[in-house]
């Protein structure tokens, strides 16, 4: 909204011409004579018109803020609630990365680590699995009962040969002489 400002005139002799003496001298000393003569000039007319419609817009303005308040003190506190949960959420998965780079390291030397680690638990599945065999071998009367500890351990023990041929060609090679 553009508000033109009426220019204020340096005098006013239009208004104080046509006055007697004795006019003139009651307007000074009646405050409100003065200020009746005052009100009734035209640009001091549109310049209250124009401080009353600035007055209501303030009015209206404010009144409307005051009504959204309190959705925007929701609208707030529903926003900050969300920030927090995304900063927890933030926190949670670079938590959840690094424990997942230190689990999951790609360096030679953890490779091979667990390479070995997993090659021991083979052995010692093999080894269990051998001794059943072993076990059952003495006593067993059924030959299918047999054949599938058997097959088992066939399949156990490759495992763990294929996993220490790997663990062997990966391992560092002494120098030759």
């Amino acid at each position: 909204m553009e508000i033109k400002v009426p220019p204020i005139p340096d005098a006013f002799p239009e208004l104080l011409r046509p006055l007697t003496e004795k006019q003139l001298a009651r307007l000074a000393q009646d405050d409100a004579a003065g200020g009746a003569m005052v009100a009734s000039i035209g640009s001091v007319a549109s310049m209250a018109s124009l401080l009353d419609r600035l007055r209501a817009t303030n009015l209206r303005e404010a009144t409307g803020t005051l009504r959204r308040e309190a959705e925007l003190s929701r609208l707030h506190t529903e926003v900050t609630e969300l920030q927090q949960m995304l900063r927890d959420g933030a926190a949670r998965h670079r938590a959840r990365v690094d424990e997942l780079s230190k689990r999951h390291s790609a360096t030679p030397a953890a490779c091979l680590q667990q390479l070995q680690s997993r090659s021991d638990e083979a052995k010692k599945a093999s080894d269990g699995l051998a001794n059943a065999l072993l076990h059952r071998a003495s006593t067993a009367n059924d030959a299918k009962e047999m054949l599938a500890l058997l097959a088992k351990y066939q399949s156990s023990r490759m495992q763990y040969h294929t996993l220490a041929a790997t663990e062997k060609a990966l391992s560092p090679q002494p120098p030759r002489r």
